[in-house]
């Protein structure tokens, strides 16, 4: 949470209890505007779910006509199979990546903005604080690291699950006898692999919110740190 350097500007040391409450009614506002996003994420999802199940039964339909055996021919139909879903799921989280993207950069460029107000608002006159260069506040989102990965990374990893979730349960279907129908269903209901590529996505997006959000608060307490103190 910011705290001023009260002493410095001849301001009540209260005016730190004031920020805080407000920091805290903010980080709920906050935890709402991370489930819209990611509400967005998983709707973008299951708007490019049709095309990946349509493409998936397709291509089950044709091995399942020709029945299914170790021999090569068939052992190239999966592949091909694994290959052509595997580009859809790229394109998904391609789509989700630019859109995530954008919704962040402006996160943490409206972030920045609103620490600065609420402060000055807090304080009750205009400090001239210094909003952080916009290239530092792009680079939270697309440079800066959050457990582990970047954002782009992040994307590229959920695809990754989600292909290789979409490819076990192919081959394990299909050595199992099930019908296209039950290896689609199996994929799609709870607990599926794409089912489970949705729970994580909107966790994911969570995650980035919190990120950008901190992140860009830091970033305006580096750039004016004649005035804030830190953190409480």
């Amino acid at each position: 949470m910011t705290e001023i350097n009260a002493k410095l500007l001849g301001l009540p040391e209260t005016l730190n209890d004031d920020l805080l409450s407000r920091a805290i009614a903010h980080q709920i506002q906050i935890q709402r505007y991370g489930e819209g996003v990611s509400n967005q994420i998983v709707e973008l999802l299951e708007q490019s779910e049709a095309d990946l199940v349509k493409k998936l039964r397709n291509r089950l339909d044709k091995i399942e006509a020709r029945g299914f055996d170790l021999g090569p021919a068939t052992t190239q139909r999966v592949r091909n199979l694994i290959v052509g879903t595997g580009e859809i799921v790229d394109n998904r989280y391609s789509k989700v990546y630019g859109t995530l993207k954008d919704e962040m950069v402006e996160l943490a460029q409206s972030e920045a903005k609103y620490q600065i107000g609420e402060i000055e608002d807090a304080v009750g006159v205009t400090l001239e604080m210094e909003l952080p260069a916009a290239n530092q506040l792009r680079s939270i989102v697309t440079a800066q690291p959050f457990e582990g990965a970047v954002m782009s990374q992040w994307a590229k990893k959920l695809a990754a699950s989600e292909k290789e979730s979409i490819g076990q349960a192919v081959r394990l279907g299909l050595a199992q006898g099930e019908t296209t129908e039950q290896i689609v269903q199996g994929l799609t209901s709870k607990g599926g692999g794409i089912f489970k590529s949705k729970a994580n996505a909107r966790a994911y997006t969570r995650t980035a919110v919190n990120h950008v959000s901190t992140h860009a608060r830091v970033a305006v307490h580096q750039e004016n740190s004649s005035l804030i103190k830190g953190e409480q």
